[in-house]
């Protein structure tokens, strides 16, 4: 499933792939982009945002260290399933 996504980074102060990762984080809180969306090729998503290629590449990096998205070699940066905590029985 592709995306026709359009973020907007804003005027936040910090560095852009902090922003653009903050974009991305909160489309996927409020659902606009939702698990197993296709986000948008790096350089296509730099074009549409004005910035460099490697920004957009350090968001998505910073993103999928966190687990919030899932890449694909040959297929694409995907939102990942949410992952949840299981806790171990520490009752002794």
């Amino acid at each position: 499933m592709g995306t026709i996504w359009a973020p907007s980074l804003g005027d936040k102060p910090g560095p852009k792939y902090q922003r653009v990762a903050d974009t991305i984080r909160a489309a996927v809180e409020n659902d606009t982009l939702r698990v197993g969306t296709k986000l948008p090729p790096v350089r296509d998503l730099a074009y549409q945002l004005g910035i460099t290629p490697g920004t957009v590449a350090r968001a998505y990096s910073t993103l999928t260290d966190e687990g919030l998205l899932q890449a694909e070699v040959g297929r694409g940066t995907f939102v990942a399933e949410r992952q949840t905590k299981v806790m171990d029985d520490v009752w002794s």
